[in-house]
């Protein structure tokens, strides 16, 4: 399920990307908390097409979904934005091969169990 989140002119555009509804959830209440618009998708697919129709200012996927992987969802969405931050979330971190990331265009990897705090502090880094 896409689910969207209220919107403010103010608040930056995020997308989040992740085949488990907990998690997806969980982000999505907090990055409202954060003042972000958020747009949620279960998939690579759907995030990708949430991409091309919308104008995000940052991108927050899994690595391991069914279908397209995180790394897979980034190199397509380099192909048509070299800048967009984007950032892994991964339970894997440790097994990645740097030079795939690299390719990808992941700006930051989040390993699971991630923090909160963390990711908000690499958010309000990037002066969006």
């Amino acid at each position: 399920m896409v689910g969207k989140a209220g919107r403010q002119e103010t608040e930056k555009r995020l997308l989040l990307a992740d085949d488990d509804v907990n998690i997806r959830t969980l982000l999505a209440d907090f990055f409202v908390g954060q003042h972000f618009e958020v747009e949620t998708a279960p998939d690579g697919e759907t995030a990708l097409a949430l991409f091309t129709s919308g104008r995000f200012d940052v991108i927050l996927v899994d690595y391991q979904m069914t279908g397209m992987t995180g790394l897979d969802v980034a190199a397509a969405v380099r192909q048509q934005d070299r800048h967009i931050p984007i950032a892994l979330i991964t339970g894997f971190a440790s097994t990645l091969d740097a030079q795939d990331v690299a390719r990808a265009g992941i700006t930051k990897i989040f390993a699971k169990p991630f923090d909160l705090h963390e990711i908000s502090h690499w958010l309000e880094s990037l002066a969006l």
